[in-house]
């Protein structure tokens, strides 16, 4: 009580100031940092009610106050092997195999009300209706099981609870429940006493919940295509009508039309031969078998009238009409009299790889009008990745209300002639029509799918969702199983065609897997709340805050106005927290659920602290096998909880984060085999939400504006730690598919590594899948677990910007005790965890693998930070960009791979055409039957905002060499597979397989190639850093993106360059290059890449045995200028650059002089260094400062302290040569001469630390590393690839450092220049120094 009464007075006396972040004292803090909300409510029960509606606003920042600052048991949780046991034994009913129900017990007998079970076993063997049931001291409360064919039993209450000795038993795990169960809560906010907030079921302190219902397979895979309305192709349809095209004469337009489609069925051309005009060479090219090579297929139809004459017979004879008696009968009737060759109307189809085919006609009477065709031609099998699955196309023609194929032909030609001339002539134009739609045999049919899994488990009248497989996660469906009589163990009936289409087949050719997930989403038993008719309240955690200026905001009008519907929120939900004996959740159905409220959720731990091992459980807690759908907030919450298991959890629409890490604390927990499916925006929380109320919910800094980054992180798998095992998961949707992350609470977060695998030892996440998304995997990121400030507006529990200074970068170490000494107590200790570079040549960072993954459809990027990350076997297809490789600030020593992996530029999956009519244009007369127009959603209605981000839309377009697809308007211009923005760290890209990358605009300015430099990319791509090795590039016009199709920052890619290490690029092993890069010339030859194809890239070869290096160049303030190659007169022009970053040749001068025209005077601080150079390399840089009189050099050197942080020293003298000559010729190691406006400055690499050297710490400590051979093998992956033309030098980060230093030599200075108005003469006889 002394506790209560402490608390009690400060906060009565008002020194307790809820407005204050921070509220408490360290010593509050330090002594009842694991204060209980029982023992909170108790503090407040007699105070005023100001504070009462306070309360848990209050309580949740004292919480949040004792985990910032290190004392929460959550974080400090310790185990110590001496003392270990197990106070929460398996639970006897399971050990002994005991079925719930078999035990003696009273049946329910309690009358409506609330309920409190205590000392009794009562079995629930009827149907029910309570208000709160709770169960403790020694009672059980038991749901008889009805069996599969028994009725449903349901069990209706406001609130459920098992505490203090109380059991909860439906089935175990042992004796699984096999009847119907409905566990309902219903009620209203506020109906009964706050307990867990309202309509909950809670297992508490000492409580047992026990769940298990019929165990059924979760989710598998489509094993085949199942396609929108039955039919294998994009239906596909063409109008000419009175709608459509106003003039008659392009109604019908006389004319042969004709349509190229690939194997599959997607289209690739359209074209048309106008009746009477020769057949075009042009046309017999693109219509014969050479061209027509991969088993294209071919369809054609007449267009009001075309004469068939001999050449257009033997155009259709050579697709391979010739094999068809049918066909030679058709033509020949077709064509036996003048009068019927012209008029006849003809449609036909032929697949070429096969030769299977059909024609259609409609011949007229002599001398009579024609009747219009009005016929399904085909079908026909289609090929490659369709194989099995046929096309055809209806042919609907109408002219007239009546029919004219009796009208004499005279009259017939009157009316075409003059079509407002009588009555009879309007009417038929009025009526005509000429109508294609593609189509098949199968079309509307309920289909029989085929999965990956034996699903005999599964029944009729189940339902299940399929995934989406295109851009779009609303394009996943639910569907009820039918009766199926001769249906496999794997197959199924589906009540009703396909809305959309959803893919089934690993590609032949590539390997790549986009198939379709299919959860199940039926259970035996179900947990579920009741609705009312609206929305009562939807809150923001803001809003639950007594100081925000949104303090009881509801938000039910966002959410209606999102929706399109005002539907009520407030569902049922399940929660465990701390000291609960047991706790396990399986095969059950819950929807329904969660609530827009802070930790309301459908399934919860909640504060559990450790539920395994070290927690003193022999059965760590789990949810499994669950099925969670139509809830309001999230699928799975982790809130402070470790040692959990999420398995093969199956989650499909809800809204805000879907499986989710709370506060970035939650460790050691197994998130394993799940499906998460459709996740819309929330209001929780700030990452929650849209862009679009990102201001409007938020409590920013006053007066802030802070857009909408910080918002719009909704993620499916929202991970705020590393140190969990994450593996086998899918997630269709969100903005991120996998979002993992830090939060600021500890600098020490950075540091901390995924744990090694259980299976092989390794740190890796295994086989995880995302699509559909904007971001599909992305490690990357920092949410503020503080306040908003004027330095930084965000509000509390935001997503920093990326280039934020106090965002945490991915430096993860491997912690001393997971090499054996386990001591959980001592993991989190920062002096454990610091970079120790000096103890191992190759640093302290661990190599975590990110193995298996699958990236599919993403719309902007995919990326991991970290230090050393290596990336295994993935597969990524059909992305903006597959996987953006991005740097690692301040990490010295750390590599990356990737290898073994797959990148599909485009896969055979094209999508669904969503962008209005197929021929639409700014005329309406553009509107035909072979013209076929890129679109874009951009005029259309947008697709509904849950989808996502609010701005979310794609294009209709078809990329060169390739057919009409789906895919994201572009956000900015490179789309790659590989996209490099930035590569300081030594990168090898190994033995991966690159398909169909198109190098095209796509009439959007894109740059598409396997490897793509990207905008952050400007001057940093050192080939040293970038090695590609054993990759295969297959129908991939470009090897890397051309600045040609670049309308801008083409300087970010100049002197982009790789280390081509066998040759596989160019001719030979060696460095490529652009050849635009200006800064490399000697040795080099210009080679072309892939020169058979109609888009050829050119790059320039250089041997390994070239002496280059990198000069790093930062300034003051943004500056535009001109980098140059003074001996080649070759320059670079850039604007608005802090920092460049050149590789540059030995020997070389390179110049600098900035652009006058933006306004700048080169004032404040200049830096120089030099990286990544070969022993003994010498290096020359010139800088214009306009006036030689006016400026001032600091010379210094930098090095690495143990610690990981660069120091400078400032005590290094700079040699001042007394010409030029005397600075290129003579022996002075770092030198600089002035002259005319210019000075010239000379840099050397001295050293190297695979030769061994000496080193200091930022203590003046010393360490020896002999010469070390065996480093340089452990440090670089292909060194027994190396030849002695090309030793890869210099193996770590960024690499600046001091002579004698960690990797090698970087010595800067800083020229302190003062304003000046002078101007720089000519320098060795060059043009390009003066402007």
């Amino acid at each position: 009580m002394k506790l209560f009464h402490l608390l009690l007075s400060s906060v009565l006396a008002g020194k307790k100031d809820r407005k204050k972040a921070a509220p408490f004292t360290d010593d509050e803090l330090e002594q009842y940092g694991d204060l209980s909300k029982r023992e909170w409510n108790k503090i407040y029960k007699n105070i005023d009610p100001e504070m009462e509606v306070a309360e848990e606003d209050f309580y949740l920042k004292f919480k949040r106050q004792v985990f910032n600052s290190g004392r929460s048991d959550k974080r400090r949780r310790g185990f110590d092997a001496d003392e270990f046991r197990l106070r929460f034994p398996r639970n006897q009913w399971d050990v002994d195999g005991i079925c719930p129900d078999s035990v003696a017990a009273v049946s329910w007998d309690y009358p409506f009300g609330d309920v409190t079970i205590t000392n009794r076993v009562v079995i629930v063997d009827r149907n029910v209706d309570a208000g709160v049931v709770k169960v403790l001291s020694g009672g059980k409360l038991i749901f008889k099981d009805r069996g599969p064919d028994g009725n449903l039993l349901k069990f209706r209450a406001m609130a459920l609870k098992a505490e203090n000795g109380g059991e909860i038993w439906a089935g175990s795990r042992s004796c699984r429940y096999q009847g119907k169960l409905d566990i309902a809560l219903y009620g209203n906010h506020g109906d009964h006493d706050r307990d867990f907030g309202y309509k909950y079921f809670h297992c508490d302190k000492d409580g047992v919940v026990e769940v298990h219902g019929k165990e059924k397979h979760h989710w598998t895979h489509l094993e085949d295509h199942l396609f929108k309305n039955s039919v294998a192709v994009e239906q596909l349809n063409w109008s000419q009508d009175r709608n459509n095209n106003p003039s008659t004469q392009l109604r019908g337009q006389k004319r042969m039309v004709i349509h190229v489609l690939s194997a599959e069925g997607d289209l690739k051309d359209t074209f048309s031969i106008k009746t009477g005009d020769e057949i075009t060479e042009e046309v017999k090219n693109m219509l014969s078998l050479e061209n027509l090579k991969n088993g294209e297929i071919v369809i054609f139809f007449t267009d009001l009238q075309y004469s068939l004459t001999s050449a257009f017979r033997v155009l259709l004879e050579n697709l391979g009409f010739q094999n068809s008696v049918s066909f030679a009968t058709k033509f020949s009737e077709a064509s036996a009299t003048f009068h019927k060759k012209k008029w006849s109307q003809i449609a036909g189809i032929i697949n070429t790889g096969n030769g299977q085919s059909d024609m259609q006609t409609s011949i007229p009477e002599e001398w009579k009008a024609p009747a219009p065709l009005y016929q399904t031609v085909g079908p026909i099998g289609l090929g490659g990745e369709k194989a099995g699955f046929d096309f055809g196309f209806d042919m609907k023609s109408t002219w007239g209300d009546s029919d004219v194929s009796s009208m004499a032909i005279s009259d017939f030609q009157e009316i075409l002639d003059n079509p407002y001339g009588t009555a009879d002539a309007i009417n038929f134009w009025n009526s005509f029509a000429q109508r294609v739609e593609y189509t098949s045999s199968t079309k509307g049919q309920s289909p029989k799918i085929k999965v990956s899994h034996d699903i005999s488990s599964w029944e009729i009248g189940d339902k299940i969702v399929i995934a989406s497989t295109d851009q779009d996660p609303l394009h996943s469906e639910v569907f009820e199983i039918r009766p199926c009589g001769d249906c496999d163990n794997n197959e199924l009936i589906l009540d009703r065609p396909a809305d959309f289409t959803h893919w089934g087949r690993v590609d032949q050719r590539t390997g790549i897997d986009q198939r379709a997930e299919v959860g199940l989403l039926s259970r035996n038993i179900r947990f579920y709340g009741e609705m009312q008719p609206t929305c009562d309240y939807a809150r923001t955690r803001e809003s639950l805050d007594g100081d925000s200026p949104n303090r009881r905001t509801d938000w039910c009008n966002y959410f209606a106005e999102m929706e399109g519907e005002n539907i009520d929120r407030h569902g049922g939900h399940i929660v465990g927290t701390k000291k609960f004996k047991n706790f396990h959740i399986s095969h059950i159905e819950v929807f329904n659920a969660g609530q827009p409220w802070l930790a309301r959720y459908p399934v919860h731990w909640h504060h559990a602290g450790y539920v395994g091992r070290m927690g003193g459980y022999e059965d760590p807690s789990s949810f499994e096998s669950l099925s969670i759908h139509d809830c309001f907030s999230r699928f799975v919450t982790v809130h402070g909880t470790h040692e959990a298991t999420v398995k093969n959890v199956v989650g499909y629409n809800t809204v805000g984060h879907g499986f989710f890490m709370e506060d970035g604390v939650e460790t050691y927990n197994h998130i394993t085999g799940n499906l998460g499916i459709v996740v819309k925006p929330g209001i929780i929380l700030p990452t929650d939400r849209d862009g679009s109320i990102c201001e409007a919910a938020n409590d920013q800094f006053d007066g802030a504006e802070i857009g909408r980054e910080p918002c719009e992180a909704l993620s499916v798998f929202w991970m705020s730690h590393g140190a969990n095992w994450i593996h086998d998961n899918a997630a269709v949707g969100g903005t991120a598919g996998f979002w993992f992350f830090h939060h600021t609470a500890s600098d020490k977060y950075a540091f901390e590594a995924m744990p090694k695998s259980l299976e092989n030892g390794r740190r890796e996440w295994r086989n995880n899948k995302a699509s559909a998304a904007t971001y599909g995997i992305i490690r990357s990121g920092t949410v503020k677990d503080d306040g908003p400030t004027a330095f930084q507006p965000a509000p509390f529990l935001s997503m920093l910007p990326e280039d934020d200074p106090t965002g945490l970068k991915y430096h993860s170490m491997p912690e001393k005790w997971q090499e054996g000494d386990f001591r959980p107590n001592e993991d989190r200790k920062i002096d454990d965890l610091r970079p120790n570079l000096w103890e191992r040549p190759e640093s302290n960072w661990a190599d975590e693998y990110f193995v298996g993954f699958k990236v599919h459809h993403t719309t902007r990027s995919n990326k991991i930070e970290g230090a050393n990350v290596h990336i295994e076997n993935w597969q990524v297809s059909d992305n903006a960009k597959g996987f953006e490789l991005v740097t690692s600030e301040g990490v010295f020593g750390a590599k990356k791979t990737i290898k073994d992996s797959t990148f599909v530029g485009f896969t055979r999956n094209t999508g669904h055409m969503r962008c209005g009519e197929l021929n639409h244009g700014d005329e309406i007369e553009s509107k035909s039957l072979d013209t076929l127009m890129d679109c874009s959603i951009d005029d259309q209605p947008q697709l509904p905002k849950p989808n996502s981000v609010e701005e979310y839309h794609y294009s209709w377009y078809k990329p060169m060499n390739d057919v009409y697809r789906q895919a994201p308007l572009p956000r900015d211009e490179i789309q790659g597979g590989i996209v490099v923005s930035a590569s300081s760290e030594p990168t090898i890209i190994s033995n991966n397989f690159f398909f169909d990358f198109f190098p095209d605009r796509a009439g959007y300015g894109a740059i598409r190639a396997p490897i793509v430099p990207g905008h952050n990319s400007r001057f940093t791509t050192n080939p040293e850093n970038l090695a590609l090795h054993s990759n295969v590039f297959e129908n991939c016009p470009l090897i890397f993106g051309d600045d040609k199709l670049s309308n801008d920052n083409t300087a970010d890619r100049e002197t982009f360059a790789v280390a081509d290490v066998d040759g596989r690029i160019a001719s030979h092993p060696g460095y490529v290059l652009r050849t635009q890069n200006p800064f490399i010339t000697t040795g080099c030859e210009v080679s072309t890449v892939n020169d058979d194809f109609p888009v050829h890239s050119q790059h320039k070869l250089c041997p390994f045995s070239t002496r280059i290096g990198q000069l790093d160049i930062s300034f003051a303030k943004e500056i535009g200028g001109y980098l140059a190659d003074n001996n080649s007169k070759k320059e670079v022009e850039f604007d608005k650059a802090t920092k460049l970053s050149a590789v540059v040749e030995s020997d070389k001068t390179v110049t600098f002089k900035p652009k006058l025209d933006v306004n700048f005077i080169p004032t404040g601080d200049i830096f120089i260094g030099l990286s990544n150079a070969k022993v003994l390399s010498e290096f020359r840089f010139s800088i214009c400062v306009f006036d030689e009189n006016r400026y001032n050099i600091l010379a210094l050197r930098e090095r690495i302290g143990h610690d990981g942080l660069l120091y400078s020293d400032y005590t290094y003298e700079w040699a001042m040569a007394s010409s030029f000559e005397q600075l290129t010729s003579s022996f002075m190691p770092i030198a600089y001469f002035v002259d005319d406006g210019w000075i010239h400055f000379k840099l050397t690499e001295s050293t190297d630390r695979r030769q061994g050297g000496y080193f200091t710490d930022s203590n003046g400590n010393g360490y020896s590393v002999a010469d070390s051979e065996d480093y340089f093998t452990r440090g670089w992956p292909f060194v027994g690839l190396e030849t002695a033309s090309y030793p890869f030098n210099n193996i770590g980060g960024k690499l600046k450092v001091q002579l004698n230093d960690l990797y090698n030599s970087d010595t800067r200075l800083s020229g302190k220049q003062i304003a000046s108005s002078g101007t720089c003469g000519d320098f060795n006889d060059s043009e390009l120094c003066t402007r």
